[in-house]
């Protein structure tokens, strides 16, 4: 996702979970009642994931991200084949106060042709996941598969994952935090068992359909609209070399 956006003051969270220290735990909310076709919602019992209780600041006002009229529009949810691996360019602590402030600040300026593609959230980029440093991962959407955009063109069919950092040749570099690197493939191996994503990754021509472990420079090279338009706008997040590291570990 663009860099700079994700810089931006912590904002207080009311009534979230909190994990310390140095364990891999993603951190989930209470599970609910649901039907037997719902079942890839709920967590297994060994689950890795927590999720956060989404209060955000906007300019001085808490507003409540879960409950945000862009995830009311529809309730849509996906049927994830693949996942998406980004980075946030945002600082280094372990806020994912940050991230969710960052993302509800970040208003999406996208075409009417990209639109089409990708109708929810119609507001803010937003993201299913994100994995702090010291490898804790937060759900930052109702459901693990409600639809975020995070990826044009892949947004109707992938789950993404920020990491938290930035690119190679930064003292942020994600790939200098293995505690973190453990947190993230725990995390993609629970989605794959849930939703029988493979590991390989696979990019469709145009984008549009993907399947397996994927990066968004991989879908931003291809993103094309409707109208035959290459979208992609040289996205770099991951670098090979995080990507082959995670692939590597899902062995």
């Amino acid at each position: 996702m663009r860099a700079g956006a994700r810089i931006v003051a912590a904002a207080a969270l009311s009534g979230a979970l909190i994990l310390t220290g140095t364990s891999c735990k993603i951190q989930v909310g209470e599970p609910s009642a649901s039907s037997s076709a719902n079942q890839q919602d709920q967590a297994p019992a060994n689950s890795v994931i927590h999720k956060a209780n989404g209060k955000w600041e906007d300019q001085g006002v808490m507003r409540d991200h879960l409950n945000d009229k862009d995830w009311k529009a529809d309730g849509k949810t996906i049927n994830p084949t693949a996942i998406v691996l980004h980075w946030t360019d945002g600082t280094d602590n372990n806020s994912y106060q940050e991230v969710i402030t960052g993302l509800n600040g970040n208003r999406t300026g996208f075409s009417l042709d990209s639109s089409r593609i990708d109708p929810y959230p119609k507001h803010h980029t937003t993201v299913q996941f994100t994995v702090m440093r010291n490898g804790t991962a937060w759900q930052l959407t109702p459901k693990p598969n409600t639809q975020a955009r995070h990826a044009t063109c892949a947004n109707a069919y992938a789950i993404g994952i920020e990491i938290k950092g930035s690119a190679p040749g930064s003292r942020n570099y994600i790939g200098n935090y293995p505690t973190q690197l453990k947190g993230v493939v725990a995390l993609v191996k629970e989605l794959q068992h849930r939703y029988h994503i493979p590991t390989r990754g696979v990019v469709a021509a145009d984008g549009r359909t993907g399947s397996g472990i994927l990066t968004h420079a991989m879908v931003d090279a291809k993103c094309t609209l409707p109208n035959g338009q290459h979208y992609g706008t040289g996205k770099i997040d991951v670098d090979q070399i995080y990507y082959r590291r995670v692939l590597a570990a899902l062995k």
